[in-house]
């Protein structure tokens, strides 16, 4: 989840991941970067939420956004196992990234078991 320190919308998505990583648990990791300079407010959100996941704050660095063409906040990858692009951007995460998740999740696991 790439997203941005002052943006409301992104910080409102927590809750649907937050969700989301209950009923999948250990099948899917959640790793969020954060770009801007004001991180005060997403350390404070994802402590009163006793949120977890690693979050790496790379300020203004816009190579990193570059590396993974990400133009607008939130953007959600998809990493495969092997930390393969599985899709980027994927879909928002209150719309279909639950459901893309478990399609890609199936489809690997059909390639990992010899299956076309």
């Amino acid at each position: 989840d790439f997203l941005k320190a002052d943006c409301n919308i992104c910080l409102a998505h927590i809750d649907f991941l937050k969700d989301m990583s209950s009923r999948l648990g250990s099948k899917v990791k959640i790793v969020i970067l954060v770009y801007g300079k004001n991180s005060e407010k997403i350390k404070q959100l994802l402590n009163n939420e006793a949120i977890n996941w690693p979050v790496l704050f790379v300020g203004k660095r816009f190579d990193v956004l570059d590396a993974y063409d990400v133009s607008v906040f939130p953007t959600y990858i998809i990493l495969n196992p092997d930390l393969t692009i599985g899709m980027a951007p994927a879909p928002m995460a209150d719309e279909n990234l639950e459901k893309e998740l478990n399609r890609l999740m199936f489809n690997w696991e059909r390639k990992k078991n010899g299956h076309r």
